[in-house]
């Protein structure tokens, strides 16, 4: 079972000035992750838990159910992860390692590190990064790298709308799991509860990617409710 390398939309990497644990619920109706569906297109609840020390160390896990369009396997998805994140010079570094387990999977384990960095243009909060596998599942270590970028896009009446951007590039040392994906999303709070809407595409070629997810790539709509805790 191959998987791409993942990032968390749903988990906020902002430094804490206190120790503070924090847990959310999101419910998305496909669970895109890079621009590939890991429940065939179908609905999934991701739920995350996360401590911040204010000294900028972080720990936490992620826990979602998964549908494989490869093995046929289903089951749910374990994401320990741990960090260290601090702003210098209004620059916020974020350095982490993730271990991903997919209970009921055969061959679902995988481990990464990740870097990245976020400050702002203007009204735009930017943030680049890079996820590496530490592992040879694929030939050579791939790498994935992206721009997350943010912005409030409007108010309608006391509810602001928020515009946001992702671009990656999967890169598996030339093979046919290469791919390049972008999202755009928009998303509103209300109620204590934050909905969105985000269209996603991912150009892997179905046929010879062995990437999990690679038969649900293409371009995807995926409506959600997040709640944080």
């Amino acid at each position: 079972m191959a998987l791409p390398i993942l990032t968390f939309d749903n988990i906020a990497w902002a430094q804490s000035e206190q120790n503070q644990i924090a847990a959310s619920v999101n419910l998305v109706s496909d669970w895109v992750w890079r621009g590939l569906s890991q429940t065939e297109g179908g609905p999934a609840l991701i739920g995350e838990v996360k401590w911040n020390h204010q000294s900028g160390f972080f720990a936490g896990a992620v826990a979602a159910n998964f549908s494989s369009d490869r093995g046929r396997d289903s089951g749910l998805a374990l994401i320990p992860f741990f960090g260290f994140n601090r702003t210098l010079a209004g620059i916020n570094f974020d350095s982490g390692f993730l271990h991903r387990e997919y209970v009921g999977a055969r061959n679902g384990s995988i481990d990464e590190l990740s870097f990245s960095a976020a400050f702002k243009l203007g009204a735009i909060s930017l943030r680049p990064g890079i996820f590496y596998d530490l592992h040879h599942y694929l030939p050579g270590h791939p790498t994935y790298l992206y721009v997350d970028g943010r912005t409030k896009l409007t108010q309608i009446g006391d509810t602001p709308v928020s515009l946001s951007v992702h671009l990656g590039s999967f890169d598996a040392q030339g093979s046919a799991n290469d791919y390049s994906t972008w999202q755009l999303g928009l998303s509103a709070p209300a109620g204590g509860i934050t909905y969105a809407v985000k269209l996603s595409n991912a150009d892997i070629d179905a046929s010879r990617a062995q990437l999990e997810g690679s038969r649900h790539g293409g371009t995807r709509l995926v409506l959600s409710a997040f709640k944080l805790f």
